[in-house]
């Protein structure tokens, strides 16, 4: 198990996106709640909570999700300026 920081939690909840844009970037990049559950370990209904506002990750599971929002946020930035492959 890892062992998340008081400093990384505080980073981590700074960083996360509201809960319609973290929708949001989820929708973008065509993946399921369940599907981004799975990711982080937790349940689909759990990732809905989140981007509902009515929950919010906490401890590990809120690093790991701002982690895959970031990237998420990266690769809809990559698509959206063309410079994607092909």
């Amino acid at each position: 198990m890892t062992t998340t920081s008081a400093l990384d939690e505080a980073f981590a909840r700074k960083a996360l996106p509201s809960p319609p844009e973290r929708k949001g970037l989820r929708v973008a990049a065509g993946l399921s709640a369940r599907s981004v559950g799975r990711q982080l370990g937790v349940s689909g209904q759990a990732v809905l909570l989140w981007e509902a506002g009515d929950r919010a990750p906490r401890g590990g599971n809120l690093v790991a999700y701002v982690e895959l929002l970031r990237q998420l946020a990266e690769l809809e930035a990559f698509a959206l300026d063309g410079s994607g492959p092909g």
